[in-house]
């Protein structure tokens, strides 16, 4: 997000600088000002929708706090993680027994 910043700032900059920065110009620092205005109103809109999301997770799962929600999310994270490895586990075995099974058979069929 920073880069873009840095691009619009080195835009504007372009435009002042091809238009002649004069006395009937803008100047440079008012588009400044503008960016962080434009910046200040992004922020403001992220936190918004982080706070309606944060509302909406309070209410579907009863935590009010947000260190409980975190614990919660970690506790359900290492629940996840383990299932999804035990399932690894037991893919892996299943493909070893796959392949013993193709083993077996083609033995079974050269006698």
């Amino acid at each position: 997000m920073a880069s873009s910043s840095v691009k619009a700032r080195n835009s504007n900059t372009k435009l002042l600088s091809s238009h002649g920065a004069g006395s009937n110009s803008l100047s440079l620092s008012k588009f400044e000002g503008f960016e962080k205005k434009e910046s200040l109103q992004s922020s403001l809109k992220q936190v918004e929708q982080y706070e309606t999301a944060f509302k909406q997770i309070k209410e579907a799962s009863g935590k009010n706090n947000l260190d409980d929600l975190v614990d919660m999310f970690v506790k359900w994270e290492t629940k996840i993680f383990s299932r999804f490895s035990f399932i690894n586990d037991m893919i892996a075995e299943n493909d070893k027994l796959d392949d013993e099974i193709a083993t077996i058979e083609r033995e079974i069929a050269s006698y």
